[in-house]
This record gives C-alpha cells, sequence and structure tokens, in this order.
C-alpha cells in the first residue's frame, strides 16, 4: 500500500502540476487585475462616474479574493495545510462570485449597447 502511494506521488510530481497551476495563477491574476481596473476606468472614462451595483462590488470582491488566495502561495509551499484549504476556499468563492457576476455584466452590456449609435 505505502509503494503505492510512494510511485504515484513519483508519477503525480513529474508532471510539473504545480508549476503549472503556478503560472496559470500568475496569468490569471495579471489579467483579472487589469481587466477589473480597466473596466472600472472605462465605464468611468465614458460616463464621468461609478455605478455601485452588483456587478461592480462582485468584481472587487473577486479581485481581492485573487490577492488574497495568491498571497497565501508562500505557506503553502512550506507545507502549510490551513494555507492550501483557505487557498482553495477563497478560489471555490470567486469562481461563485464570477458566475454570479456573469449575468449581471451582461445586463450591463444590454444597456451599454442601447446607449450606443451604431454607424
Amino acid at each position: 500500500m505505502l509503494d503505492e502511494l510512494k510511485a504515484k506521488r513519483k508519477e503525480l510530481s513529474s508532471g510539473n502540476f504545480r508549476d503549472r497551476h503556478f503560472n496559470a495563477g500568475s496569468i490569471l491574476l495579471g489579467g483579472g487585475v487589469l481587466l477589473g481596473i480597466e473596466g472600472a476606468m472605462n465605464t468611468y472614462m465614458r460616463v464621468g462616474k461609478l455605478f455601485p451595483g452588483p456587478h461592480l462590488f462582485a468584481g472587487a470582491s473577486i479581485v481581492i479574493l485573487w490577492a488574497l488566495a495568491a498571497a497565501l502561495t508562500p505557506a503553502m509551499q512550506k507545507g502549510n495545510d490551513n494555507a492550501r484549504s483557505a487557498h482553495i476556499a477563497l478560489n471555490s468563492i470567486n469562481v461563485g462570485l464570477f458566475l454570479w457576476q456573469v449575468p449581471t455584466g451582461w445586463e450591463i452590456v444590454l444597456k451599454v449597447f442601447q446607449f450606443t449609435e451604431w454607424p
């Protein structure tokens, strides 16, 4: 039994999943923060104000939770299981917030199209 677990661990560690996860997470974090700020700036530049509502608050919460989840990386690298569990929990909440944010974003897109003059 122990030999089987060691063999499975060796097989999984050779796949570089940790590095691939770190790289994908870094791209998601960088792109997500960039688009989160860009979305708010775009709205402000177009209409001169932000519209406090579910979409804005969910987006801000997502960016904050991404930063908190990323901040747990050093502790996870040292083997802290509580940090790993918190990282998973924060990102699970993020997925839920993102899925909840999609319909509110669609409403905004439809409203922008409504007030857009097309050539």
